[in-house]
């Protein structure tokens, strides 16, 4: 859905894009270079596509898109990420000194707009779930606070 997304994007701005991801778990290749690939065999993308294949967290892509900007002489980027992921990205990516355009997707909202049931107190395996993401950026947004 990130890959569409910046498909999307690329056909409505004719931008370049910087796709930025290493070998997190040590593969032999790069997530840059898959998402690369993807791009132009799948979705049929013929723009400019720089990667940074060295970065292993959100962190590390801020420092090295920063690089690539620079290189480039590119000024502004549109930060592609879950909605979800976008406080702590955006907040990592400012400080390294850029002005990212926040380009957010997947909410995770209500099913439906009905009224509240007693059934939405209920545990369940979604709000299990929608309860780990949000721990997990939580202490994210801690850890990247006192690391970055």
């Amino acid at each position: 859905e990130r890959l569409q997304y910046a498909a999307d994007l690329e056909r409505a701005t004719g931008l370049p894009l910087v796709l930025s991801g290493g070998s997190v778990q040590g593969e032999p290749v790069a997530e840059a270079t898959i998402m690369a690939d993807l791009l132009r065999n799948t979705f049929g993308l013929t723009a400019e596509i720089v990667t940074e294949t060295q970065s292993r967290n959100t962190a590390e892509n801020a420092t090295y898109t920063k690089q690539v900007l620079e290189q480039h002489g590119w000024q502004r980027v549109f930060l592609v990420t879950r909605a979800r992921d976008m406080p702590r990205a955006m907040s990592v990516f400012e400080r390294n000194g850029m002005s990212p355009i926040a380009a957010p997707l997947r909410f995770d909202t209500r099913r439906d707009d009905g009224p509240a049931l007693l059934a939405d107190w209920l545990p369940s395996a979604r709000a299990m779930y929608q309860f780990r993401e949000a721990c997990h950026e939580y202490v994210g947004m801690l850890w990247y606070r006192v690391r970055y």
